[in-house]
């Protein structure tokens, strides 16, 4: 479904939350699989809500995605 809504709307940004939870990296993981099913990916970001009360495991999380698609 993921690809077909991307397909639809090749011009529209999309803005990926992330939290670091088990929900973030389900979602995340069917969005990269999306990605690499399509030969020109639309632009997108990770948008990552820094509270600078997280845990350590969080934040070595937010390091191992792609710096250069990350707002923090």
């Amino acid at each position: 479904m993921t690809i077909e809504i991307i397909k639809k709307y090749p011009n529209h940004f999309y803005l990926i939350s992330y939290s670091g939870g088990k929900d973030s990296v389900v979602t995340y993981s069917v969005w990269e699989e999306a990605l690499s099913q399509i030969d020109n990916p639309p632009k997108w970001i990770i948008n990552f809500a820094n509270t600078s009360n997280d845990t350590a495991d969080t934040y070595r999380e937010i390091k191992s995605l792609p710096q250069d698609k990350l707002n923090v």
